[in-house]
């Protein structure tokens, strides 16, 4: 063998062990687009926010502010999630529902200003205020005891007011146990079968 067919050998070998083949059955395959689903939900001149389900049926929200585009994917960030839907869309925020079984749901809250952030709070919100910026939730369900505490929350300050535990009847079967929820900018009711409960929520703002 001469010494150019040996060199040459030997630089096959050198660049096959330096540049593996590529294995197709481990490459992505690409995106369908015909099963991506694209909604836009709020579309104003400073403003847009897209809801998108991928190929896979995974969802994020694409949110643009002043041509500054922002992606949130609730996968990485572990919202449960499985249909969206926008409840309201006020000047500060769209609120996004996330549905996955029944009424089981939690809310997103994407900023339309580039001065605020994305809230999500991993609780079960029951009602919100579109006007005020301020939602009710579940804050603490007793396992023993058969009480529930609901708060009240200002999306702005992040300031929290607490009602009074309210009794419950485990035998009632329609989760979480109140009636209603009426809020203004003072103060929320909540009517429940032992009762109501009150919270003063002028000091969140």
């Amino acid at each position: 063998m001469t010494i150019a067919a040996i060199l040459t050998i030997a630089s096959l070998a050198f660049n096959h062990a330096n540049h593996p083949q590529i294995d197709s059955k481990n490459m992505d395959k690409p995106e369908d687009p015909e099963k991506v689903y694209l909604e836009t939900v709020v579309d104003r001149e400073n403003a847009k926010v897209v809801l998108r389900r991928d190929s896979l049926g995974s969802w994020s929200i694409i949110y643009t502010i002043d041509k500054n585009e922002q992606i949130l994917d609730l996968d990485s960030e572990d919202i449960p999630q499985k249909e969206l839907e926008l409840v309201w869309a006020n000047e500060d925020y769209a609120c996004i529902m996330t549905w996955w079984s029944q009424a089981q749901s939690r809310h997103v809250f994407i900023p339309l200003k580039k001065e605020y952030q994305f809230i999500y709070l991993d609780k079960d919100i029951k009602a919100t205020d579109s006007i005020n910026n301020n939602i009710v939730y579940v804050d603490t369900l007793y396992e023993s005891g058969d009480k529930i505490v609901f708060a009240a929350e200002n999306l702005f300050s992040r300031k929290i007011a607490k009602a009074r535990p309210v009794t419950i009847s485990r035998a009632n079967s329609v989760y979480p146990f109140y009636y209603n929820i009426a809020m203004t900018r003072k103060k929320v009711v909540i009517r429940t079968g032992s009762g109501k409960r009150t919270i003063d929520i002028s000091g969140l703002y």
